[in-house]
């Protein structure tokens, strides 16, 4: 569990990088390879549902 913890705690912080005033993540495209690295660094996507 504390797996799936860490890493909701990362996609919050890809949450936070989006809504930032100071150079935001912008782009579907870079987002999504953003949550990609975290997702399958661990093979966790099966337990998340992501919408861009």
């Amino acid at each position: 569990m504390e797996l799936l913890q860490a890493r909701e705690k990362e996609l919050d912080q890809i949450v936070a990088a989006t809504s930032k005033k100071a150079r935001p993540l912008k782009g579907e495209d870079n987002i999504g390879v953003t949550v990609g690295k975290v997702i399958k660094k661990f093979n966790v996507e099966k337990h998340f549902i992501i919408e861009i």
